[in-house]
């Protein structure tokens, strides 16, 4: 009987320790623009590359933070490559939309910062890359965007969503829990060659500030010193 309670004392021991599980969700939306293509993707079903009306090859690659737990900064970053098809049509895109729910924050309710980044490339063709970003939670959203960045075929583009980066936080409140979604626009003018290739980015991070620790009133440093004062006192009179 002992041994059995042991048993099940170790087992519950084990389970706090674990804490909670969290399963991180991940919907990645494509939608072509001048296609017919429209898929909905979780990271687990993203196929490694596929083509469309007017694409081929394309590749999309989430980053993401949430499966490392609570922590006070998370990142999301989304990456779309592809290369112009053989029934490629001038002012074609892609709008990846993608949304992560799993962000734990270690330090909830807090001010902190929701900034960005937008990037695009190009070889051979005349692209743009119009990005959004939106942190949501049950509390609110904060919504970033859109911002855009062109590329020709001699220079990429890039664009902060937040330029120059905010002194103050620029949210008021970041909870516990809380999703983030990028959205990519892109968009290709025209292409000076059939082997033209694109690539298109969105980044964010979201950064929650530590509140400082206040220092203890001048009173209860005070009483804090007394014991020890009456203490010599009392050692002082037995001398």
């Amino acid at each position: 009987m002992v041994l059995r309670k042991l048993r099940w004392l170790v087992a519950v021991v084990a389970a706090l320790a674990a804490g909670p599980s969290v399963s991180a969700a991940t919907i990645i939306q494509v939608q072509e623009v001048g296609g017919s293509f429209s898929q909905s993707y979780t990271l687990a079903t993203l196929p490694t590359s596929f083509n469309t009306t007017n694409f081929t090859n394309v590749q999309i690659t989430v980053t993401t933070s949430s499966g490392t737990g609570a922590q006070t900064n998370h990142t999301l970053s989304t990456t779309l490559n592809a290369q112009a098809g053989t029934g490629f049509t001038a002012g074609s895109g892609l709008t990846v939309t993608v949304t992560e729910s799993g962000f734990l924050n270690s330090n909830p309710d807090s001010a902190g910062f929701f900034v960005g980044n937008v990037g695009t490339t190009a070889a051979f063709a005349f692209t743009s890359n119009t990005g959004t970003a939106k942190l949501a939670s049950t509390a609110g959203t904060t919504n970033l965007g859109p911002t855009e960045a062109k590329a020709t075929p001699f220079s990429a583009g890039s664009a902060a969503f937040v330029d120059p980066a905010p002194v103050s936080p620029n949210v008021s409140s970041i909870p516990d829990a809380f999703s983030i979604q990028q959205v990519i626009d892109f968009r290709v003018a025209f292409i000076t060659q059939t082997n033209a290739s694109f690539t298109a980015g969105v980044s964010n991070s979201v950064f929650t500030e530590t509140p400082a620790v206040p220092a203890p009133p001048a009173l209860l440093l005070a009483l804090a010193a007394v014991p020890a004062l009456g203490l010599r006192r009392v050692l002082g009179k037995k001398a």
